[in-house]
């Protein structure tokens, strides 16, 4: 069973970056594993933000590179909201660097709170929920601006998926300029909404990032991807020693094992989420009768589930 515990300023492993925040955060309330919040607090983690009302496709990519981080072994920060920030988490989860959610409520709250089922998760596989706001606070509008500089002052870097014009992500991001703690984004279309926060932060000097292997190089725990071909998302070829990482290698020998019907089925996903329905119209099969196939994708990493049930190809 998960205990509470608190963290205090006084610690001498408590980060400078909260003691010197505007305004100073004095005690860390958490519920979950004590010890890996406070590995935490000596081994920054990597902050992964972005937009409440985020694209399918920034949620799969939100993921893809938090699965990734996490098998490198780091530990994924994030703000439990919808969107950007649960796929952020839930990617966390299926590494073995954990993933911490900054509330901006009490602990004995939840928000939202159709992410009681996700802090439950956290806290089973060794993560843990941290906030400044002490037992029985509501969460309240001006506690997430405040939230985002814990977030902020707990990573080495920040990777912004999605952003609205005007969002916390970007708070977050001032933040982390702030600290001096690297700042990275992933491009988008000019087209959508979701795209403009991150577009702005890479004119303001925001390194863009278009694969975990590029972010895991900058922090010096891989190689770059190999010349001429797009290095692909295969979490299975992850290093399994603490810290490290290994190249992600293609996962094109993984097809000679594939039985006919999935190899034919891959052949239809893409870069851009599809459903059941669609997929099935393609193969010319029965909805009901993929979920097998694209089971045995998911699981060899060759295709990954967003958050709405849509499926996608990785590694283009």
């Amino acid at each position: 069973m998960s205990l509470f515990f608190s963290i205090f300023d006084s610690d001498p492993d408590f980060p400078m970056a909260l003691r010197q925040a505007h305004p100073p955060v004095c005690e860390l309330f958490g519920l979950g594993s004590e010890a890996f919040a406070r590995r935490l607090l000596q081994q920054p983690g990597i902050a992964i933000v972005g937009s409440r009302q985020a694209s399918a496709q920034g949620c799969a990519d939100a993921r893809w590179f938090a699965s990734a981080l996490s098998g490198a072994g780091l530990t994924i920060v994030s703000g439990l909201a919808q969107g950007i920030d649960a796929a952020a988490h839930r990617g966390g989860l299926s590494g073995r660097g954990k993933t911490a959610a900054i509330l901006g409520n009490g602990l004995d709250q939840i928000y939202p709170r159709q992410h009681t089922g996700l802090t439950k998760e956290i806290q089973q596989q060794g993560g843990c929920l941290l906030t400044e706001y002490s037992v029985g606070t509501p969460a309240r509008p001006h506690h997430f601006p405040n939230r985002n500089r814990i977030i902020a002052g707990l990573c080495r870097a920040v990777l912004v998926v999605e952003a609205m014009p005007k969002s916390g992500s970007l708070i977050t991001a001032r933040h982390a300029l702030d600290l001096g703690v690297d700042v990275y984004a992933i491009p988008g279309s000019i087209h959508m909404p979701q795209s403009v926060g991150c577009n702005q932060l890479i004119r303001q000097g925001a390194q863009p990032v278009q694969c975990p292997e590029q972010l895991l190089e900058d922090l010096g725990l891989g190689r770059p991807p190999t010349k001429g071909r797009p290095a692909k998302a295969g979490l299975a070829d992850i290093g399994a020693g603490p810290g490290l990482f290994t190249e992600l290698s293609s996962p094109e020998p993984k097809h000679a094992e594939l039985p006919e019907q999935a190899l034919r089925l891959l052949g239809f996903l893409n870069a851009h989420p599809q459903d059941v329905d669609v997929l099935g119209h393609l193969a010319g099969r029965t909805p009901a009768s993929l979920y097998a196939d694209l089971l045995l994708l998911e699981l060899i990493r060759l295709a990954i589930r967003t958050p709405d049930g849509k499926w996608l190809k990785t590694g283009l």
